[in-house]
């Protein structure tokens, strides 16, 4: 992608292009949820195309919202892949803001979370990453809906398991509970 530029009545616009690998072609609900992941990311490097260089911890937020986007706008993961990401997240032993590989994808609970508590929060979140940089950036998402102040419902919907005498909190996240078979 190429630094993002203004465009007509304050539209965010910028130069990229998706690379899909053939073999996703023929599955039209991969090739949904794989147009839905990169061209999220597109929409990510309108907002923020240099910020994450410099951020640690932050990079699983870019990761985090593709997947997310899958879900919302292809009804990808929720089918196809919601019970293993939990299960993966629910047996992660780093942190849910941690870069490692493949964390970010893990961590879409966040941004699930943050679309059920608010709708139309991930785009604010996005909004509040323009332009930031460093530990910035994760100030920006903090702002959207504080980690501290929300983070045990959180983690208690997304544990997402039914424990027999009633839900510790309601809604469950939108996906199958990984004691159901979750996949």
């Amino acid at each position: 992608p190429s630094n993002p530029f203004s465009g007509p009545a304050g539209a965010k616009a910028t130069s990229s292009f998706l690379v899909i690998n053939h073999g996703v072609v023929g599955n039209p609900n991969k090739l949904r949820a794989t147009l839905a992941h990169e061209l999220f990311h597109a929409f990510e490097n309108a907002y923020n195309h240099t910020g994450f260089f410099s951020a640690t911890g932050a990079k699983w937020i870019m990761e985090a919202s593709a997947t997310w986007a899958e879900w919302k706008f292809a009804n990808a993961v929720p089918t196809s892949r919601a019970g293993p990401v939990f299960r993966q997240f629910q047996g992660a032993k780093i942190s849910l803001q941690d870069d490692a590989y493949a964390n970010g994808y893990v961590s879409f609970g966040w941004p699930l979370f943050l679309d059920q508590e608010h709708p139309g929060s991930v785009r604010v979140l996005w909004e509040q990453i323009e332009g930031a940089s460093g530990n910035r950036i994760m100030d920006a998402i903090d702002s959207v809906l504080p980690f501290e102040e929300n983070f045990r419902v959180f983690a208690m919907r997304a544990w997402n398991k039914d424990l027999g005498i009633g839900a510790p909190v309601t809604p469950l996240l939108d996906a199958p509970p990984v004691s159901a078979g979750g996949g």
